[in-house]
């Protein structure tokens, strides 16, 4: 097998952006103070705001650790975001096609994300119950 040079590794990725027609948020749940009982407030806060290409394909069940995951979406994005997701993390759509959404579509993060040479991937459960940010 041919390795890949490191220019051709950046062409890759600098494509892989530039296929990236949506845009998203990266929210993450943060501490920020205590109640009157000292239970701990969080909200979610924007960690990353760019770049990212949706695939809302049909729903699909995923084993994962003998539990199976309905996934109902996947999101590709750029390496430079940091890849330490869990599943508190949310994922907003606020643009489709360079379209900002009336309404954005919030995606909890299932599993892990997969690195690919040029890009990560995320898979997406819609959150439909009013919980989201």
């Amino acid at each position: 097998m041919i390795p890949i040079s490191d220019g051709e590794l950046a062409g890759m990725q600098g494509t892989q952006v530039d296929a990236m027609p949506d845009t998203c948020q990266i929210l993450r749940q943060e501490e920020v103070g205590v109640d009157p009982y000292g239970y701990p407030l969080k909200e979610y806060v924007v960690i990353y705001t760019g770049a990212c290409g949706l695939d809302a394909s049909d729903s699909e069940e995923v084993m994962e650790d003998t539990q199976v995951a309905v996934v109902d979406a996947k999101v590709r994005l750029p390496l430079s975001v940091q890849d330490d997701f869990d599943n508190l993390d949310r994922i907003r759509i606020t643009h489709r096609f360079d379209v900002e959404l009336d309404e954005p579509q919030v995606f909890s993060v299932i599993g892990d994300p997969e690195r690919g040479p040029s890009g990560l991937v995320l898979e997406l459960r819609l959150i439909t119950d009013g919980s989201g940010v």
